[in-house]
């Protein structure tokens, strides 16, 4: 096993309105930006990735 492997999954937990939405947002286009491939998925009914995101969401 090599030293220096990074961490495949990243999860945000934690209670209502303490900023997972919007830290998980900002982690994934900063990963993103600086060449990552990343895949970013709520399971929160009542999800505001468009909202933070400012663009479409969808299933692509």
């Amino acid at each position: 096993m090599e030293n220096n492997q990074t961490t495949r999954y990243l999860f945000f937990t934690g209670k209502g309105g303490v900023g997972k939405t919007s830290l998980a947002c900002a982690t994934a286009v900063e990963m993103a930006d600086s060449g990552k491939t990343v895949l970013l998925v709520s399971t929160d009914p009542a999800s505001n990735l468009e909202d933070v995101l400012e663009s479409e969401v969808n299933e692509k």
